[in-house]
């Protein structure tokens, strides 16, 4: 796990708040470039599976991740946490060593 990546957990909620949506706008701009949509048609409440994110869009979009955020993830992460904000969640938990 890439260092610059690590986010302080002994931030204030509001903080942590903050950086899960920052991951979650990160991750609705790269899945809008991949379906050719406006960012913000994109609900982060939205399950994935509902605007056609197939597997070929997932292994693109786990490059993605595992790039930017220096994390290896499973495929399965992504149908366990089916939409931005879930997804979000998650990547913001393993950059933080905790596993929800």
């Amino acid at each position: 796990m890439r260092e610059d990546r690590l986010i302080d957990l002994s931030r204030s909620g509001a903080d942590m708040n903050g950086e899960v949506d920052a991951i979650g706008a990160w991750l609705t701009e790269r899945i809008a470039v991949y379906l050719d949509l406006e960012a913000a048609d994109i609900g982060a409440d939205a399950s994935l599976a509902s605007f056609g994110i197939d597997s070929v869009y997932l292994a693109a979009i786990i490059g993605d991740i595992e790039e930017h955020y220096g994390l290896r993830i499973e495929s399965s992460a992504v149908w366990e946490h089916p939409t931005i904000d879930g997804l979000a969640a998650h990547l913001h938990g393993c950059l933080n060593g905790v596993q929800l």
